[in-house]
This record gives structure tokens, C-alpha cells and sequence, in this order.
């Protein structure tokens, strides 16, 4: 099991520590769409 240090983990995913910036996230939004699972009709289980 790999553990990285929270630093090393933010330059690897090449995110600040303060989080995006809002023209970033905009960025982000366009590139990859919102993180929404989609819905399905059927019985419950």
C-alpha cells in the first residue's frame, strides 16, 4: 500500500492546497461535466 504526504499528493493531482481557483473549476465544470450519477426506474431491490 502506497501512502503519500498530503504535499505530495496535491503536486501529483497538480492541485493547489486551497483548492481551484474559480476560473478553474469552470475549466473543469466544461471539461468533465457535472459529477452526477444517472438516475434509474425500476423495482427496489
Amino acid at each position: 500500500m502506497l501512502i503519500l504526504s498530503v504535499e505530495k499528493l496535491l503536486l501529483r493531482l497538480k492541485s493547489p492546497l486551497n483548492g481551484l481557483t474559480s476560473e478553474e473549476a469552470k475549466r473543469c465544470l466544461e471539461l468533465f461535466s457535472y459529477n452526477e450519477l444517472p438516475t434509474r426506474k425500476g423495482e427496489p431491490l
